[in-house]
């Protein structure tokens, strides 16, 4: 009986340890969300998740708006990923990644919010561009074609205020963030 209690407590640590195995332990809230990212494309979700929240904890606690605005994309990001209507057996398991639950929403506008208030206006275009994508995946197409629009205009008024405040983009099928966000609106918004 005593080996039958401690095979289980094994296998039930084991599986409980799953969802973490493999994720890297750091305080530093910059690498938790350069890990989530890593594991959000690597279709590790939950460990994703987890540390995008843990980092937007910091930054929070850290009072940095740059940091926490970051997060938000990031989780924004997440959520859209995950967040669409042709997955529904994942949302019965995973319920904060329906689309109806808004979380994309509104961590895409609390990084527009934050990003405004810095006034890192390329960051606004990156913010509103996720969020376009959210919108377009829902069938939203009117929003997100207007948000397309919306990203383009606040990322050359970024680059005529700050010029070095571009950024790289995690695409490969394009050179630049304009470049890309003018293909999508070719494909979504004809």
């Amino acid at each position: 009986m005593l080996v039958r209690v401690c095979l289980l407590v094994s296998v039930f640590s084991f599986l409980v340890g799953c969802s973490s195995a493999l994720t890297p332990y750091t305080d530093n809230p910059d690498q938790k969300l350069s890990y989530a990212y890593y594991l959000m494309n690597q279709d590790r979700v939950y460990s994703a998740q987890r540390l995008g929240e843990e980092a937007l904890e910091d930054f929070t606690a850290l009072n940095d708006k740059f940091g926490m605005a970051e997060s938000h994309i990031f989780l924004s990001s997440l959520y859209k990923k995950h967040a669409n209507p042709t997955t529904p057996n994942f949302h019965s398991v995973a319920p904060d990644f329906d689309p109806k639950k808004g979380k994309a929403i509104f961590h895409a506008e609390h990084s527009i919010k934050l990003f405004s208030q810095l006034e890192h206006l390329t960051q606004v275009a990156k913010a509103e561009f996720v969020l376009a994508n959210f919108y377009i995946t829902t069938n939203k197409i009117t929003q997100g074609c207007e948000l397309y629009d919306k990203s383009l205009v606040n990322y050359e008024k970024g680059l005529t205020l700050e010029p070095e405040s571009g950024f790289e983009i995690n695409n490969p099928h394009f050179k630049s963030f304009p470049e890309m966000v003018k293909a999508f609106k070719t494909e979504h918004c004809a």
